[in-house]
């Protein structure tokens, strides 16, 4: 979670992005997404390297849409992003906890005679 940062586009979506350090995962994901994109196999690029206790099919398609990132003379970041629609920067937490990242919203809508309220809530495990 160190140098995690997060931001919300114009468009509400919730950007979320994370230094890769772990070279081994970038070479996975980079597989996964190349070779096996139109299959069910997205497993099958791990092989014998592969984290028998990390779920690499429901990271890749869950719905923070994971990519790598390669700017140019920067180093590599998993971005992650999630539609968050009806929710303003203000009501939305970011936070890390027992490696999860965790995504709360809270969102408040006054009317004549009565309050709204809607909440928000989703978290994933980042790869090893």
């Amino acid at each position: 979670a160190e140098h995690l940062v997060s931001y919300v586009t114009l468009s509400n979506t919730l950007i979320v992005e994370i230094p890769l350090h772990n070279h081994e995962h970038k070479q996975r994901y980079l597989q996964s997404t190349s070779t096996h994109a139109n299959d069910n196999s997205d497993l099958l690029p791990y092989g014998q390297h592969r984290d028998q206790s990390f779920d690499y099919h429901h990271f890749h398609t869950s719905a923070f849409t994971p990519k790598v990132l390669d700017a140019e003379g920067q180093k590599k970041k998993l971005q992650m992003s999630l539609p968050m629609k009806n929710y303003h920067p203000e009501q939305i937490k970011v936070s890390v906890k027992n490696n999860d990242l965790i995504i709360q919203g809270k969102h408040i809508s006054p009317g004549d005679r009565s309050l709204e309220k809607s909440y928000f809530y989703k978290s994933i495990t980042p790869p090893p």
